[in-house]
């Protein structure tokens, strides 16, 4: 429904037409709740990804990238006109990708590529644009870097999980890590970037298992999201399992798909903004009336804090 799709279909019917289900008036009620401001959201934005037809490849991936408050517009056309573009591996199926990502960089458009798509692209000329070649072997981490200054790292944040991701291997000079995962004795890039023409292409590592994406502390999630959300009016910091809709008319949606309750920092892009909300179920931190919540004046803008409880969402304008 966030997505604005034209359908929705329920699953499943055995249990739909069950003499016991608790489903039918349960979505019932889901439906009924978001007809109240359906008609308040505009036409969903998101990071442009390019997934050509019938392609396979890192499948689901971009389900656990929004999973992290990114928000993802996939599309079976490449984008030539958008600030920046995700590609999976699924990406690889198009035989021309290469040529295509080299007149977007040129042009000054960024591209955000996997590990997968690297892997998928090793025999292929994407060495021409950037010398990242994966080497088969794996490396379990436990640690990120991140907030590179000009010879290290400013912090460092430590997971109880270790995390299996594969090893990209880079030219020193020609790639900058802002992102490292470290394993016992060695450091392995998370997010790197390469400049090529007058873009920027990053390299995104994926883990083994996507789940373990749920796993980046937010300290790493935030400049990541940073990366992804650069052209993007709206961002939020906060842990993951929270989503992130926007819309082109200054609307956006919070939804928390945690088991706990959560606060959640909503970053505008603009300064002098306040936030309507357009669903008044929840209460929300630092509101001072019943449909206006104030934020902090920060150098990048504006930001809220808002308090979701578990499994709940929130929708809102940017009123000026």
């Amino acid at each position: 429904m966030f997505s604005k799709a034209k359908e929705v279909t329920l699953f499943c019917l055995s249990l739909l037409c069950s003499e016991h289900s608790v489903f039918v008036p349960i979505a019932g009620h889901v439906f009924e709740r978001v007809d109240g401001f359906y008609k308040k959201l505009g036409n969903p934005v998101g990071v442009s990804c390019y997934k050509p037809c019938q392609s396979q490849g890192e499948n689901y991936l971009h389900n656990y990238i929004g999973m992290l408050g990114i928000p993802l517009e996939p599309s079976p056309e490449f984008s030539k006109n958008s600030e920046l573009l995700f590609l999976t591996a699924s990406a690889a199926a198009d035989s021309e990708i290469v040529d295509k990502i080299k007149k977007r960089l040129i042009n000054g458009k960024d591209v955000i590529v996997t590990s997968g798509f690297i892997t998928s692209m090793k025999d292929s000329k994407i060495e021409d644009i950037v010398a990242f070649n994966y080497t088969g072997k794996k490396v379990f981490i436990n640690k990120f870097a991140y907030e590179t200054t000009e010879c290290s790292y400013g912090k460092y944040y430590e997971v109880s999980k270790k995390i299996m991701i594969p090893q990209i291997e880079y030219p020193t000079n020609d790639v900058w890590t802002t992102i490292a995962g470290i394993s016992e004795n060695n450091n392995f890039p998370i997010l790197a970037a390469s400049k090529y023409g007058k873009g920027t292409i990053y390299v995104l590592t994926i883990p083994d298992d996507f789940g373990d994406l749920y796993y980046f502390p937010k300290e790493v999630l935030n400049p990541l999201r940073q990366v992804f959300a650069d052209g993007m009016s709206v961002s939020i910091d906060a842990e993951s399992k929270v989503g992130l809709f926007v819309y082109d008319n200054d609307t956006f949606i919070v939804q928390s798909f945690l088991p706990h309750n959560t606060i959640v920092d909503v970053r505008v892009k603009n300064s002098g903004v306040k936030l309507q909300k357009i669903d008044n179920r929840f209460e929300y931190i630092n509101s001072n009336s019943r449909n206006i919540v104030e934020g902090t004046q920060t150098e990048s803008g504006t930001t809220f804090k808002v308090k979701l409880k578990a499994g709940t969402f929130s929708a809102f304008k940017c009123v000026y």
